[in-house]
């Protein structure tokens, strides 16, 4: 995918916030989680790369975030292997 249609996507939706997944499609893998806009934004976005937190380190991302240390929980994208993303939001039912 393009900067743009990746940017556009992170920055008008609710990609970031961990109360959603966020669902890639990158080469043969899919990832669950949800994009991390850290102050590297601007530069990674200059690659067509992009910080993302996949669901299996969002505890412990939310658990250090406080602490400044969660980059180590993410991983780096590129862009141009993202063949497609999905945004899911959790339905709570009784």
């Amino acid at each position: 995918m393009t900067i743009e249609e990746i940017s556009l996507f992170i920055e008008s939706s609710a990609a970031t916030k961990n109360d959603t997944i966020t669902k890639v499609f990158y080469g043969n893998k899919t990832y669950y989680g949800f994009f991390n806009p850290s102050e590297d934004y601007d530069t990674l976005r200059a690659l067509n790369k992009w910080r993302f937190v996949p669901n299996e380190s969002s505890v412990l991302f939310t658990d250090d975030n406080a602490k400044g240390t969660t980059k180590s929980y993410s991983v780096i994208l590129n862009g141009n292997d993202i063949v497609k993303i999905e945004l899911k939001t959790f339905v709570y039912t009784k």
